[in-house]
């Protein structure tokens, strides 16, 4: 109970913010590992290995540089050895007045990762996105806690991806 008061009181004032800053706009965001399906790895896992990131990305609280924007995601892969799911929720902030037409994205995701077992799991995502006028195309740099290889391989470990990805206006 505590902690819910706790993140309630955080959380409070951001959504109480006024209407001028509220900026609202949803998008559904869709990534493909790109390194995974031109190449493959070093798991058996061959070229065309699917693996993808589905996102629905809410805008929220503009400013003069960028905005804050919240998401839950959901990757899937379909590895060699076992089938790859995490479940997260993340929130960022997009500098959207450095360059006409970019978005620079950090992001911070936390969730877990069903692979045999359930783990959590922590991300860190950098995010460049070049805009249309009702889509935009993403590259991604992400760094995944992958909890799920301590228990597979004894091998705890930190791994970098790169996904190539595309964001579609839902509601401006």
């Amino acid at each position: 109970m505590k902690k819910s008061l706790l993140i309630i009181s955080l959380i409070l004032p951001l959504i109480c913010q006024s209407q001028q800053n509220y900026h609202k706009s949803i998008l559904l965001s869709f990534y493909n590992d790109a390194r995974l399906m031109m190449l493959g790895d070093q798991k058996n896992n061959k070229p065309l290995t699917y693996n993808a990131i589905y996102r629905l990305k809410l805008k929220n609280f503009r400013d003069s540089d960028g905005y804050i924007f919240i998401f839950p995601e959901y990757e899937h892969a379909f590895l060699n050895s076992y089938k790859y799911e995490r479940f997260s929720a993340g929130i960022g902030y997009a500098f959207d007045n450095i360059i006409n037409r970019f978005e620079l994205a950090p992001s911070i995701t936390y969730g877990w990762i069903n692979r045999l077992v359930t783990t959590r799991s922590l991300s860190i995502n950098l995010e460049t996105v070049y805009k249309f006028k009702n889509f935009n195309i993403s590259l991604m740099a992400q760094y995944t806690e992958r909890t799920d290889l301590q228990y597979l391989y004894n091998d705890y470990l930190w791994r970098l991806s790169g996904f190539i990805g595309l964001e579609i206006k839902i509601l401006e």
